[in-house]
Order: C-alpha cells, then sequence, then structure tokens
C-alpha cells in the first residue's frame, strides 16, 4: 500500500462533502439571482446535500460492513460525477436542488467509508493520527474550494463549477481503482449493529457532541457568504480568501490534534476544543447585539470557533470510531449521519431571520455548541471514554 496516495485518495473522499459546498457557496446569491429565488430558496440546495449525504451515510455504512468497502466507493464516486453534471446543466433550482440531494447521498459513500477503511486497519495513536489526518485534509478543501470557486467564477458561470467537480470525483475513482485496497477482511451482516451502538451512552453521546458541533459548522457554511457580502459588501473573490483563512485556523487545530496523539487524552483536546468554540461565539452574538459588530470582530471570532472545531472533530471521531470497532461502517454512518442531519435542518434557518446580519449567525453558532457542551456534561459517562490516544496501535 502506498502511503502518501492511499491517504491523500482517503482524505479527498472525506472532504466530498465540504468540497461539495464550499466550491459553490460564494455563488449563491448568483444563483439565487438567476433562478429568481430568495436566499432561502437558494440555501435549501446545501440543506438538500446534506440531507442526501445523511441517508448515504445511514445506506452505505452498513453495506460496507456487509459488502466490503472498494465496490460501493467505486459506484458512489461516479454517480457523485453524473450528478454534479446534473447541476451543470439544471434548468431551473428544482432540478438543481434534486441533483444536489442526489450528489449528497452518492457522495456520502466516500465519506462513511474513508473514516471505516482508517478503522478496519489502525488502532490507538496511529488512528488518532490519521484522523487527524483527515481532519487536515478537510481543512485544505475549504481553502482551496473557496478560491477555485471564485476563480472559474471569474472566467466562466456558477455552472462551470459543477463541471469542476464531477472532474473531482472522477479523478477520485481513479485513486480508489489504483491505491486503495479492499480493507474488510471478513465482511459481515450485522442487522441490528446500529441499534446496539445507539444503546452505548458513550457512544450516542459523542455522536450528538459531534452533531450540534456541526450545528456551529454548517450554520457558518451557509449563511456565512450573506452576512460577508451582503452585510459586510466584500466581493466574492474577498470573501473567498476570508473563508480560506477561517479554513486555516480548523487547518491548524487539527494539525495540533495529531501531534498530540498518543500524549494527550483524546477527551481531553475534546473538551478543550468544546471550551474554546464556545467563548468565541458567546463573544460573537455578546458584541453584535450590544454594538452591532463589524467585520473584523466577525472575522476574529469565526476564526477562534472554528479553531475549536478543529480539536472537536478529530478527537470525537477517534473516541466514537474507538468505541464502534468492531462494526466500523455502521459507527461511521452513524456518526456522521448525525453530524449532517442537525447541520441541514437548522444551518439555513439562520437566512430566515435576515439576510447579511451577523447576529442570527452568531446566534446560532452560540446554541450549537451550548448544546454540544451540555451533552457532553449531562450525557457521556466519564469512566466510559476510552484513552484510545494511548492504547495500542496495529497497522
Amino acid at each position: 500500500m502506498r502511503r502518501v496516495p492511499f491517504a491523500i485518495t482517503l482524505g479527498g473522499l472525506a472532504a466530498a462533502g465540504p468540497l461539495g459546498v464550499d466550491m459553490y457557496v460564494a455563488a449563491l446569491p448568483t444563483i439565487a439571482r438567476d433562478f429568481g429565488t430568495g436566499v432561502s430558496v437558494t440555501q435549501l440546495s446545501v440543506t438538500g446535500f446534506l440531507l442526501g449525504i445523511v441517508f448515504g451515510q445511514l445506506t452505505f455504512g452498513p453495506l460496507g460492513d456487509r459488502f466490503g468497502r472498494r465496490p460501493l466507493l467505486l459506484g458512489g464516486t461516479v454517480a457523485a460525477a453524473l450528478c454534479a453534471v446534473g447541476c451543470a446543466v439544471a434548468p431551473n433550482i428544482v432540478v438543481f436542488v434534486g441533483a444536489r440531494v442526489l450528489g449528497g447521498f452518492f457522495g456520502a459513500a466516500g465519506i462513511v467509508l474513508a473514516r471505516a477503511v482508517v478503522t478496519d486497519l489502525f488502532h490507538g495513536p496511529r488512528m488518532a493520527r490519521y484522523f487527524a489526518g483527515l481532519a487536515m485534509l478537510l481543512g485544505v478543501a475549504p481553502v482551496i474550494a473557496p478560491a477555485l470557486g471564485g476563480l472559474v467564477m471569474r472566467f466562466g458561470s456558477w455552472r462551470v463549477v459543477f463541471v469542476v467537480l464531477a472532474g473531482i470525483n472522477l479523478a477520485l475513482t481513479a485513486g480508489v481503482l489504483r491505491f486503495v485496497p479492499e480493507t474488510r477482511e471478513h465482511p459481515t451482516s450485522r442487522p441490528r449493529a446500529m441499534g446496539t451502538l445507539l444503546r452505548r451512552r458513550a457512544f450516542t453521546g459523542h455522536v450528538l457532541v459531534l452533531a450540534f458541533a456541526a450545528v456551529a459548522l454548517f450554520s457558518y457554511v451557509s449563511d456565512s457568504s450573506f452576512v460577508f457580502e451582503n452585510g459586510y459588501g466584500v466581493s466574492p473573490t474577498v470573501y473567498s480568501l476570508i473563508f480560506a483563512s477561517n479554513a486555516c485556523a480548523m487547518l491548524a487545530a487539527s494539525s495540533v490534534f495529531g501531534m498530540l496523539a498518543g500524549r494527550v487524552d483524546p477527551a481531553a483536546v475534546l473538551r478543550a476544543g468544546i471550551g474554546l468554540a464556545t467563548a468565541a461565539t458567546t463573544v460573537h452574538l455578546v458584541v453584535t447585539v450590544t454594538t452591532g459588530g463589524g467585520l473584523a470582530v466577525t472575522w476574529a471570532c469565526l476564526v477562534a470557533t472554528l479553531a475549536g472545531l478543529g480539536l472537536i472533530f478529530p478527537a470525537v471521531t477517534t473516541i466514537a470510531q474507538s468505541l464502534g470497532s468492531a462494526t466500523p461502517g455502521a459507527a461511521s454512518a452513524l456518526l456522521g449521519a448525525g453530524q449532517f442531519t442537525l447541520g441541514a435542518v437548522l444551518s439555513p434557518l439562520s437566512g430566515l431571520f435576515g439576510s447579511g446580519s451577523p447576529t442570527p449567525l452568531a446566534l446560532f453558532m452560540l446554541g450549537g455548541m451550548v448544546c454540544a457542551g451540555a451533552v457532553y456534561v449531562t450525557v457521556i459517562p466519564r469512566a466510559a471514554e476510552p484513552r484510545s490516544g494511548r492504547s495500542a496501535s496495529r497497522s
């Protein structure tokens, strides 16, 4: 197994979700004008994509435990490419949203099975480092995607963005063919695997923590373009640079988690991430309510919040996949479905309270982090947290 191409391919598969949104998020106002729809209707394309990812993960995760990872990865990436082409040629908002839903569904195969492949192959500190690496590549995707999307829109319409997305999915298909072997040695069918996992309080608690943290992240992804472009008057190109700088904060935090793997308990890193993100969103809301905020304040608070989320995501993933290592596909499906469900349902609601104001964005992000902290304190039994960062590893 060639480690670098293998890791890059897995990172690309895991990044399908943010990549599928971030490359065109700066174009949402333009798409709304082209289709003659409002902000909330256009944001349904984000919601539909995320809901497709939810149902796709719940489908492909258990199927991966039963039939293996590789066939589903290949089929999912090809189908996701075709759905991107459908978005590029969509004649109206209905077709566009429908293609987004299907694109999310098939793209979910890569998201859910990339985590399962890591769990198949690695344990302990090495698994934590791989999940940190995936999180870092997830951080690279938002850095590159908005800038690439903005560049494409300077020389073509937003439709060309989806042609590029189709090409990326086909490149991932080639990567799976060349670098990703079948990692499930003995595919098994456990129809009640998800129910068994959900009855474990520690596992369910971590799923909920990630889900509420995702509310903060997806509220940011869904509404920040309107806040910066409509509220603060920046251009799509400048917004792409702001978005990229914020993503760098997540990238740096995820790299810190990787460096701490094997030396610091992932639960301690998780607590630090929750504390940082909650503090930053609290400051953001207080300042915007009392003074009206400003571009610099909003930007700075979002940088700190996303750094906290950069610690939370790999830490939760490492702990939860360790708890569900007997059925990694099912565990990955529940983890990912919870993450995207609340994000898909709640994040677009911030757009209903005014396009351009930073207050609804700050309120929704703080609400997600407060709920994540409350679940961590009240639901997860301390004794049940595995010290996965210190356990033995294998490859």
